[in-house]
């Protein structure tokens, strides 16, 4: 590997909400002017960075692109707004109302798993000894994966139609989970202090004793439709009189009967991530609306457009711009986007689509894309046009479920909570994820099936994996790609032209 040139240039655009944050327009003019000899790499790092974890991506990549003959340019943006959103979810995490409930909801589901096929019984079977159940985390996930291993629920694509939904989770059914977790000691205290902390909270009363039977207070992070519930059913008046506080467990007993029933479609359909993964992204979509991340994920993607907008502080468009104007119309461009940046790269692509001349190309590489199949089909005129060569790098899907990237709460990668969780549509197509590759149904559809064929499959390398250079690759958590040295090689591979 050549020596690295030493950076005599800005080798960063630092952008808060797509603005100039620590940069502006002329230092721009200065970095093209000082890197107009060599290649060019420009990195959008992913979601869930600190800022001062994108200044030591800088300072760790920058001599690897100077070493494969490139000058490096750094997007650094406020992707950290979602770690808010994960502290939410490790408050959540400790919440015993939360785990209580995933507790007893695990007991049914694992039930469900064990009836024969054809033959449901009227009630679900559940274990003789409750105390036998791992209470939460990491041992719960593995006792429900054990008893999923061979599950007689309907096979993908042949969910119940809504008429038919007795088929999968009778009345009868219903009934019993209800009453069962009307009946649980630990439920009734822990939706009793809630209850209390709402009111408490609403200074509905000044009296402590008459706020739902003076529970202890519970923090907590539940939606406010659910939090409403809770004080509805704990029997309290606009005074805060007659409250009864373990009336409060019978809203979350309905709330726990919708869980399981979203939990059960989305088996039949074909759309779920593992029973324990998905009994908890159907928790916190049912009970914590507020907090679990959609809106903010979609504000953290508006923040990556907006870096395109007309204004003249707009830090992607002042670039590419810059990019037109000087001389790298006609020079080596690769991309390198990991996680949300995949986002980021895409609107940087339809800006220099706007500004570049017709013959400009860049080279892109993908670092565990948390970007929708859908959003790149959306882009594939544009995309056939402007990219010369695409590599993705990505986790093989034993990988994706083999941590927890939300300690105690969810097992799973950044990616399943995002396809999960953040985005829209419940288990979106993501592109860093293998799993939407399996070219069935539910995973049949156009976008998935338009944009694997512009890029072809072999675009996709799947670690950990060695086949080769520029495919080489031992990651095995969604944020080890910008540091993984197998990565890197491989980046320096194809950076260098070798795809």
């Amino acid at each position: 590997m050549p020596n690295p040139v030493q950076p005599s240039h800005l080798v960063h655009v630092d952008l808060v909400k797509g603005r100039f944050h620590g940069t502006n327009a002329e230092q721009l003019t200065a970095l093209f002017a000082a890197a107009a000899r060599r290649k060019l790499v420009v990195h959008f790092h992913g979601g869930l960075v600190p800022r001062h974890s994108a200044w030591n991506i800088v300072d760790r990549l920058t001599s690897l692109y100077q070493g494969a003959g490139a000058d490096p340019v750094f997007f650094v943006w406020n992707s950290d707004i979602f770690t808010l959103i994960t502290e939410h979810w490790r408050e959540i995490a400790q919440e015993e109302l939360f785990k209580r409930l995933v507790w007893r909801l695990a007991q049914f589901l694992a039930g469900k798993f064990a009836e024969s096929a054809g033959a449901r019984g009227s009630t679900i079977d559940l274990p003789d000894d409750p105390k036998s159940v791992p209470a939460e985390g990491a041992d719960l996930a593995k006792w429900l994966a054990e008893r999923e291993a061979e599950r007689p629920l309907p096979p993908a694509g042949q969910a119940p139609e809504p008429s038919d939904e007795d088929l999968l989770f009778s009345k009868t059914q219903r009934q019993q989970v209800e009453k069962v977790l009307n009946l649980d000691p630990k439920l009734m205290e822990e939706a009793a202090g809630v209850a209390a902390t709402v009111l408490a909270e609403a200074k509905v009363s000044t009296d402590p004793a008459r706020s739902a039977g003076a529970a202890a207070p519970r923090p907590t992070r539940l939606s406010k439709a659910v939090r409403a519930a809770l004080v509805k059913d704990a029997g309290a008046d606009e005074a805060g009189a007659g409250a009864r506080g373990p009336g409060a467990v019978f809203a979350i007993a309905k709330y726990g009967v919708k869980i399981l029933k979203a939990v059960l479609l989305r088996y039949a359909r074909g759309r779920d991530h593992g029973a324990y993964v998905t009994l908890v992204e159907e928790a916190l979509r049912t009970l914590y609306a507020d907090d679990i991340g959609n809106i903010v994920w979609s504000e953290m993607k508006q923040d990556t457009a907006d870096a395109f907008g007309p204004a003249a502080d707009c830090g992607g468009t002042a670039f590419v711009k810059g990019l037109a104007a000087g001389a790298h119309a006609g020079k080596g461009i690769t991309l390198v986007a990991h996680s949300a940046g995949a986002i980021f790269a895409g609107h940087f692509l339809e800006a220099f689509d706007r500004e570049m001349p017709p013959q400009a190309k860049v080279d892109v590489v993908f670092l565990a894309p948390a970007c929708t199949y859908q959003f790149l089909a959306e882009r594939l005129d544009l995309l056939r046009r402007r990219v010369r060569h695409i590599r993705v790098f990505a986790l093989k899907d034993k990988h994706e479920h083999g941590y927890f990237q939300v300690p105690i709460l969810y097992g799973a990668s950044l990616l399943y909570l995002v396809s999960g969780l953040a985005e829209p549509e419940v288990d979106a197509p993501l592109v860093g994820m293998q799993r939407y590759q399996s070219g069935a149904a539910p995973y049949n559809g156009a976008a998935i099936q338009d944009v694997l064929r512009w890029s072809t499959r072999d675009a996709f390398v799947w670690s950990d994996c060695d086949e080769g250079p520029g495919r080489r690759a031992d990651a095995v958590e969604h944020g080890d790609f910008d540091e993984n040295d197998k990565v890197k090689e491989s980046l320096v591979h194809v950076i260098g032209g070798g795809w």
